[in-house]
């Protein structure tokens, strides 16, 4: 087994049903990794702020977008990646054949569960930071449907994973594992 280079920065890191590896770079990340190269590009993949590699470390694609500062949440589902992206945190999503956004009313979401086109998406910022929201997809926009607030989540809570994997949201916190799906929503 060998070694592969992805940069610094790194958010997020999850493994498609292809073996793909997505990464998803914070802001160090995207803006910084001045020391990483990656032949044939002038910036590395990380200036995209979500790029995938095969297991060999070979960049295979990235976004296309580029007003993304941060991945602030990623999911895989199936052979695509979901994810909400600073500045404007648009829903998006990247498979083989498409790139797509969704723009939104959102803001500081840290998790996200898709079953198509309904999402549930899971943080915020301030007053919105133990949010659990319903959204529907629509041609271009994600809306917002229902919005819950939990006391499982707050400014005080150890979090120690709030993440999306296909269609269900995983928190642990303060020693408990809990699971939203989205179809029970």
């Amino acid at each position: 087994m060998g070694r592969i280079e992805l940069g610094d920065g790194i958010e997020h890191l999850k493994i498609d049903e292809q073996k793909r590896i997505w990464v998803g770079w914070f802001d160090e990340g995207v803006l910084g990794n001045d020391n990483w190269s990656y032949p044939g590009l002038k910036w590395p993949p990380s200036s995209s702020g979500i790029a995938a590699f095969n297991t060999e470390g070979e960049l295979i694609k990235h976004a296309a977008i580029k007003s993304v500062v941060d991945c602030y949440a990623l999911n895989i589902f199936d052979n695509e990646a979901w994810s909400c992206t600073y500045t404007d945190f648009p829903i998006w999503q990247m498979s083989d054949t498409r790139e797509k956004i969704w723009e939104s009313n959102l803001s500081g979401i840290r998790a996200l569960a898709i079953s198509y086109p309904n999402m549930l998406v899971a943080g915020g910022y301030n007053e919105n930071i133990n949010c659990l929201s319903l959204i529907k997809l629509n041609e271009d926009i994600a809306q917002e449907i229902m919005k819950w607030h939990t006391d499982l989540i707050t400014k005080k809570t150890e979090i120690l994973l709030l993440d999306g994997r296909a269609n269900i949201i995983h928190l642990v916190a303060d020693k408990k594992w809990h699971r939203w799906d989205v179809g029970e929503f």
